[in-house]
């Protein structure tokens, strides 16, 4: 009777776990993936698009405060980001637009005036190896510009001396003076040579670049401002500069990435060229092509409050004694509100 008892148990076990030792066995064989064709899989492959535009502002208003002109500051801006990539293999063709346009009224000068007003527009290929996936070679084209005129404004008038490059000088007094055309100057940028990233991943990526560089300016019968004083007093020196080429050695890196869950991104891009053709170069000149090397840098901080709400830090330094000896350095701090007409796909988990 025990013994009896002790095979129907043993029948009724087996029954009951055989089902299930086979759906564990064919579970195993239907979810095995080998792991290249898993990380395959994980990747954004073919094009990707991304464009977003946002409005930004402030207004600040004063009364009697100590050490502040009475009246009320005000600025108005708005902002264009956008993307156009592809990948396939071990290629990538990386597209990007920003351009960012604002205008300010202070108490001092009532009106309204541009303090900010940029267009880049950049085209990145790469190819990497399929021996060495972390080193390969690019080509670049990088563009910018501003879109509208732009102008030297004064609070009151005061002594403006215009020097032309023919020699002449003129000498008068304003209140304001126009700089520069719509889309004046227009810079351009080309480089090609081999690339390294020695590291990929979402909170880092890094990027070094060596190769050949070429820079063209489109600049003529455009002024930059600046002070100046003599015997005969002070006032602004508007200095007219012109077109010119570049050709050299160019060096580069970016560092970029993004962090908790991509609500904060980050990007800073620094490329240096040093001149072995230079079209402005005049018999006689002993400048080191050290001397004489362009530097331009990027920079952008976004930090995602919300869905619709940003704040983002721009900066851009750039080192051109083709058209100024000073360095140019512009940052802006936006706190903005924004619209995604167009999302990046996302990753496979």
């Amino acid at each position: 009777m025990m013994n009896r008892t002790l095979v129907k148990h043993t029948i009724l076990i087996s029954l009951l776990s055989s089902p299930l030792a086979f759906a564990q066995a064919d579970d195993s064989e239907r979810n095995y993936v080998p792991e290249d064709i898993e990380k395959k899989s994980a990747q954004v492959n073919g094009w990707d698009k991304y464009l977003g535009i946002g409005l930004y502002g402030t207004i600040n208003e004063n009364s009697n405060v100590v050490g502040k002109d009475d009246g009320q500051s005000t600025t108005l801006g708005f902002k264009l980001a956008g993307a156009l990539d592809l990948k396939e293999g071990q290629s990538e063709w990386l597209n990007s637009l920003d351009l960012l346009v604002a205008y300010s009224r202070t108490p001092l000068i009532p009106q309204y005036l541009k303090s900010d007003d940029s267009l880049a527009l950049e085209s990145l290929y790469k190819y990497y190896l399929e021996s060495t996936p972390w080193f390969g070679a690019f080509a670049q084209v990088n563009l910018d510009t501003a879109i509208f005129a732009g102008y030297d404004t004064q609070g009151e008038e005061v002594d403006y001396r215009r020097v032309t490059l023919d020699g002449n000088t003129t000498d008068f007094r304003s209140d304001r003076e126009k700089l520069t055309d719509g889309f004046k100057p227009f810079r351009l940028r080309e480089s090609f040579g081999a690339l390294a990233t020695p590291l990929k991943s979402d909170p880092v990526t890094i990027d070094f670049k060596l190769g050949i560089g070429l820079r063209q300016v489109f600049a003529d019968g455009q002024f930059i401002a600046s002070d100046f004083q003599d015997d005969n007093g002070s006032g602004r020196l508007l200095t007219e500069i012109e077109s010119f080429e570049k050709a050299g050695y160019e060096v580069g890196t970016e560092i970029k990435g993004s962090l908790q869950e991509k609500r904060v991104k980050y990007s800073l891009k620094a490329n240096v060229l040093f001149p072995v053709y230079d079209s402005l170069e005049e018999d006689g000149d002993d400048q080191s092509t050290f001397d004489k090397r362009v530097i331009d840098v990027s920079g952008k901080a976004s930090f995602q409050l919300v869905e619709w709400a940003s704040i983002d830090y721009l900066l851009t330094v750039t080192r051109d004694p083709g058209i100024t000896d000073k360095s140019q350095v512009s940052q802006s701090m936006l706190f903005s509100l924004n619209k995604v007409l167009a999302e990046r796909q996302k990753k496979a988990e």
